[in-house]
């Protein structure tokens, strides 16, 4: 981005950069890799997804506590079995499931939740992020690009026509157990239709399908000719 631009220019990016994956420019706007929309967590600006940490059972190690808004309350994305297990004082302090399940994050944690470290993200789609002389506005991909997690993106122009592609690649294969993995997606060339406007072409088109646990995606150069083409980085796997 140029210098000068706005408080609320950087503001809004700093706030994007905490929620996502992924990052690569177009020019002075940017694409920004995200959870997707087909996950356990959901975001929005008016109900946001919730990180708290601090020692809230003062021995000596940070505790990390998920939530989410359920209704008009904030409760933790874990249930008491999980919660228990990062602060086996719950054992005592909710004699049963119930109990747990009508509490809110408040109650739960306790007074030392108000000195807890917090983060909130308000959106989890991977988005193109357009800066219009500092003024920056949010524009979501196509559905497509919220199948899964974005881990890789490569701004190209793949098909020639003067206009930049959106190549996207990810999937998160590592993740607890009582949080399904997101491998919904196979990768895809988003062909550019203006400097704007992004169209998804399918993997058997575009000859691109890498439906693996990928980490990221680069562009390189081939020696033999003057074409590209695509290192892909999956998790234990082959390059």
């Amino acid at each position: 981005m140029k210098s000068g631009r706005t408080e609320e220019a950087i503001t809004m990016l700093n706030q994007v950069m905490k929620e996502t994956n992924a990052l690569e420019a177009i020019d002075i706007d940017f694409i920004v890799g995200n959870l997707g929309l087909n996950y356990k967590f959901k975001a929005s600006t008016d109900k946001p997804f919730m990180v708290y940490a601090n020692d809230f059972d003062t021995n000596g190690t940070n505790d990390v506590f998920l939530a989410k808004y359920y209704k008009d309350n904030i409760v933790p994305i874990r249930g008491k079995e999980c919660s228990t297990e990062q602060l086996p004082g719950l054992q005592s302090k909710f004699k049963t499931y119930n109990d747990f399940a009508y509490a809110d994050i408040n109650q739960i944690i306790g007074r030392n939740i108000t000195d807890a470290l917090k983060y909130e993200a308000h959106i989890f789609e991977t988005i193109l992020l357009k800066n219009d002389n500092g003024n920056l506005s949010v524009e979501p991909l196509p559905i497509e690009a919220q199948f899964s997690t974005v881990n890789g993106i490569i701004v190209h122009d793949f098909d020639a026509d003067g206009l930049n592609d959106i190549l996207l690649a990810g999937n998160k294969f590592d993740v607890e157990i009582e949080t399904t993995p997101a491998d919904a997606s196979p990768g895809y060339l988003f062909s550019g239709q203006t400097d704007s406007h992004f169209e998804a072409v399918n993997p058997w088109e575009s000859g691109f399908s890498v439906p693996e646990n990928v980490k990221d995606i680069q562009l390189i150069k081939m020696k033999s000719n003057s074409n590209v083409g695509v290192l892909v980085a999956v998790n234990n796997g082959k390059l």
